[in-house]
């Protein structure tokens, strides 16, 4: 499955696969704001560990 790079700059955050990244760009604008809610929640609520 294709992935692209999540970048800040010069410093590499992730990957991330091409379906969840396209469903957030169909939402429009902020779409970053959004991904980063998303996964403060699932830390917040333990779905992922950091």
């Amino acid at each position: 499955m294709p992935k692209h790079q999540l970048s800040t700059g010069n410093k590499q955050l992730s990957s991330v696969t091409v379906d969840p990244l396209d469903a957030f760009k169909a939402t429009g604008p902020d779409r970053q704001t959004r991904i980063n809610a998303v996964l403060r929640d699932a830390l917040a609520h333990g779905v992922v560990k950091p």
